[in-house]
């Protein structure tokens, strides 16, 4: 004899999933949900800015530390070659640096700086002329301080 059971009714959790489906959506959730984002996106560039910082301080120490190996010579060669990188820039560019960075910020796709926003200002004595070596102005500089010229 095979009985037929009857049909088994739907259990609470159906129902109320059912219900919670056909209720329009939480604005207070939706409201949490978009605070949440926000707040993983500000952490996100709270990280990135670290990374920046201390990259740029790794950065520095490299640089001071190839300063102190470098000679006087040296020196004054890289000052000359800054400043003429410095003012190619300003005949390109109105006001010196790129508008979108400001001095002594790190550029994205070259990862150069400017650590000096006015190089106008490094005392250097002179650019070599046109076609004259390091070599030859060393020269002159030695000519010029014994006298001979």
């Amino acid at each position: 004899m095979a009985s037929a059971s009857p049909p088994a009714a739907p259990s609470l959790s159906d129902t109320s999933r059912a219900v919670v489906e056909t209720l329009p959506a939480d604005p207070l959730k939706e409201h949490l949900d978009t605070l949440r984002a926000q707040q993983q996106r500000v952490r996100q560039e709270k990280k990135d800015l670290s990374k920046a910082v201390k990259a740029a301080k790794k950065k520095q120490q490299r640089l001071r530390h190839r300063t102190r190996l470098m000679s006087s010579e040296d020196l004054v060669a890289a000052l000359l070659m800054h400043k003429e990188t410095a003012e190619k820039r300003a005949a390109r560019e109105p006001n010196g640096h790129r508008d979108e960075m400001p001095p002594g910020s790190v550029s994205q796709s070259s990862g150069a700086t400017c650590p000096c926003p006015n190089t106008s200002s490094v005392a250097v004595q002179e650019t070599p002329p046109e076609g004259d070596t390091r070599d030859d102005v060393e020269m002159r500089r030695e000519r010029e301080a014994s006298g001979e010229e």
